[in-house]
């Protein structure tokens, strides 16, 4: 039985079936993925040390976006990277822990009505004989309301079972790329959360069904949304499997029948079908990448889809400024340089040598460019991308 984490119940919520279903093995991070973690990271350590020393052990490519956030926004008096143990078939929940490797409790198996999860703040409102948990979400990605946000509530849950409390107060703190921080909070009272508690048990249950149905042959029922963006089981799903085999076979089918969709009445539902076809077409895209990344595929017509190496030149203003003022004069060099020095910016400065001298503009920023070279004022980097290549190149 695959374990299920609380960062997993709002896609778990919506297809139960997606945790019975076979995983695809996690690829590399991506860059938004490795930037949102460094800067939880850097939440965490804010709470814990301060802003001065959790800059400090930022990674220098994501220190820019942290120094960014208004940290005085920021619940610091409470308690940072509280993992708990929620069992719902027992009612209760335990503490296990703080700071700990999220990857050494989101292996555990054998437990199907068991959900290990981590919040990022906790704390404890005697006054109100609440749970106050908090989770804060970067980027630009859309977010279920506070109260209605299964990580959030089962987070909830399961601090009010392990301390004792009959209420909790949830929010999510959105960390946006601009540096600013809005809150969304929600009050959960008794009623709140043992409705939460009675619909994850349903869930659960869902996902054990499922796991069977897979064992007797029959095809799980499964639900389609935007949740299937980050779904693991995307590539075994029934329905994305059909849908990827249907765009692939007879594309102009599919074109038929969304087009059928599109009246007054259904634009609103072929408009998220749309969404969907795309979704799933960027994830096959995806993975035809990845294939070709390792082993160039032929598309006929002499072209190939493979790895690609491009380089791109840069020109270093330091070394440039002198050159271009003894072959080309101080009103050349002062023009390109002004705010930064590009090529474009060059080739603007070279405009009016060209005229003096009677040149074409090509040469002479041809010309330019090859002293430039010459004396290291360009600096070359290099990038590998998949793209569509000739074969005789």
């Amino acid at each position: 039985m695959k374990p299920i984490t609380m960062s997993a119940l709002p896609i778990v919520a919506r297809c139960p079936a997606s945790w019975a279903l076979p995983h695809a093995r996690e690829a590399d991070p991506s860059e938004p993925a490795e930037r949102g973690s460094a800067i939880h990271a850097f939440l965490a350590d804010v709470t814990k040390h301060g802003r001065d020393a959790a800059l400090e052990r930022v990674p220098e490519e994501f220190r820019p976006a942290c120094e960014l956030i208004d940290t005085d926004r920021l619940p610091t008096h409470l308690a940072a990277e509280v993992t708990f143990r929620l069992d719902l078939r027992g009612e209760r929940a335990e503490e296990v822990g703080r700071d700990l490797d999220r990857s050494t409790y989101a292996k555990r198996t054998g437990e199907a009505w068991v959900v290990y999860g981590t919040a990022d703040l906790v704390g404890i409102d005697e006054e109100s004989d609440a749970v106050v948990v908090y989770d804060y979400k970067t980027g630009w990605s859309t977010q279920d309301d506070a109260a209605d946000h299964w990580q959030i509530k089962a987070l909830a849950l399961a601090a009010a079972w392990a301390y004792g409390k009959a209420n909790a107060r949830v929010g999510i703190i959105r960390v946006w790329e601009t540096g600013r921080v809005s809150y969304d909070v929600a009050e959960l009272d008794t009623f709140d959360l043992e409705g939460a508690a009675e619909d994850l048990n349903r869930i659960l249950d869902a996902r054990v069904k499922a796991g069977e149905d897979l064992r007797e042959g029959l095809a799980p029922s499964v639900t389609t949304g935007r949740h299937c963006r980050y779904c693991p089981a995307f590539h075994a799903c029934p329905a994305q499997v059909a849908l990827v085999r249907q765009a692939a076979a007879a594309p102009e089918d599919l074109e038929r029948k969304l087009a059928e969709l599109i009246t007054p009445e259904n634009a609103a539902k072929a408009y998220h079908r749309i969404a969907q076809v795309q979704m799933v077409l960027d994830r096959v895209k995806k993975q035809i990448h990845a294939l070709a990344e390792k082993e160039p595929i032929p598309l006929g017509n002499g072209r190939m889809l493979g790895p690609v190496e491009r380089s791109r030149e840069s020109i270093v203003g330091e070394k440039a400024l002198p050159i271009l003022r003894e072959h080309f004069g101080a009103e050349v060099a002062e023009a390109a340089i002004e705010i930064s020095l590009t090529k474009g910016r060059l080739k603007n400065a070279l405009q009016s040598y060209a005229k003096q001298t009677g040149s074409k503009i090509t040469h002479v920023e041809r010309q330019a460019l090859d002293l430039l070279r010459k004396s290291g004022g360009v600096s070359v980097s290099t990038s590998r991308t998949v793209a569509e290549y000739e074969v005789n190149k």
